[in-house]
């Protein structure tokens, strides 16, 4: 019995491209576009606090950051957001390759 397979094309072309393009969407670009990737400080005199007594005692969609628009982003964020993937992406490549 034959087994079929893709050709080395459609892996990289197709399958390893939608694989990477959504993980770095998800994990880089989202949160920059979202505000959620870097902390910001707390006022100064204010007593810190963490994500966890942040929202305790308002449910579970507190904990659920704001969804992500691309559209209504900043253009320097959409800028910082396209760099960062693109350092992480060759990040990625060096260490699959080197």
């Amino acid at each position: 019995m034959r087994i079929p397979h893709a050709p080395p094309q459609e892996f990289w072309g197709f399958r390893y491209n939608q694989v990477v393009s959504a993980s770095l969407y998800d994990l880089v670009v989202a949160p920059i576009l979202d505000g959620t990737w870097v902390r910001r400080a707390a006022p100064a005199g204010s007593a810190t606090t963490t994500a966890g007594d942040a929202t305790a005692g308002k449910g579970a969609a507190a904990a659920q950051p704001a969804a992500v628009d691309g559209r209504r982003a900043p253009a320097w964020r959409k800028a910082v957001a396209l760099t960062a993937a693109f350092v992480v992406s060759g990040v990625m490549h060096e260490i699959m390759i080197a």
